[in-house]
């Protein structure tokens, strides 16, 4: 069922802009705060916003979060929460360690050693466009001829678009073609056919692109707890003859 649904049959008032998601879940510690977490009313009445009590037409498990969890299509999982027990309107973020302090990134780049307080942060939220290598491996060494370069791509709310490959450490890119059809919110497989020729050590890389022209960056900025980390993908491989 759609989020949107329950929070207009309960009415929000227009000083509502966020909507606080607490879970049944419980620390193992005293010293360990609550796992409570917020997300602004926008995406709360977005209409595939989704209170999910099945998954695949089955009951859904335990482990993901039964009888009902919160689903944010495009968003990191800690806003997913899990068993859900509580569903609350504020004017405000969440209080709280999990929104305050956890799982928030400096709004422009800094520098490692900025120091930064969750105050001056952002909360994690979308995810960005990425793409990765799955095949060949890390330092795998190829023969030449034809080789299947082949991996997965997403871009949060967004469809990928495109998926690039240089086969020559960045200075060239193709296009690979991408695989099954293009759903809301999920993840594409794609495949690049690479005549390998030169022997010796080369690197491959692969960048996507959103639909919304959005290109997967060279270099990821840097954020004390390392999220949304969506650089360029990189191996290292020997082409033998």
């Amino acid at each position: 069922m759609r989020l949107r649904d329950v929070l207009q049959r309960a009415g929000v008032k227009p000083q509502s802009l966020h909507v606080q998601l607490q879970g049944a879940d419980r620390p193992a510690l005293p010293s360990v705060p609550l796992f409570t977490r917020s997300i602004p009313i926008h995406k709360a009445l977005h209409p595939d916003t989704l209170l999910a009590y099945e998954m695949n037409g089955r009951p859904l498990p335990l482990l993901h979060g039964a009888p009902l969890r919160v689903i944010t299509p495009g968003w990191m999982a800690e806003s997913c929460m899990k068993w859900l027990t509580e569903i609350t309107l504020r004017a405000d973020e969440t209080p709280g360690y999990y929104m305050q302090q956890a799982y928030r990134i400096p709004e422009t780049a800094v520098h490692p050693t900025s120091g930064l307080p969750g105050s001056a942060m952002v909360p994690v939220e979308q995810m960005p466009v990425k793409s990765l290598i799955a095949a060949p491996g890390e330092g795998d060494t190829l023969k030449v001829g034809p080789v299947t370069i082949q991996g997965v791509a997403w871009a949060g709310e967004s469809p990928v678009a495109k998926v690039e490959v240089s086969c020559d450490d960045g200075k060239t890119w193709e296009p690979a073609r991408l695989v099954g059809e293009e759903q809301p919110y999920a993840w594409r497989q794609w495949q690049y056919l690479w005549n390998a020729r030169q022997v010796g050590p080369t690197a491959i890389l692969c960048r996507a692109t959103d639909a919304q022209g959005i290109q997967q960056p060279e270099r990821s900025p840097w954020n004390p707890g390392g999220f949304l980390w969506n650089g360029w993908d990189r191996l290292s491989v020997t082409v033998a003859a």
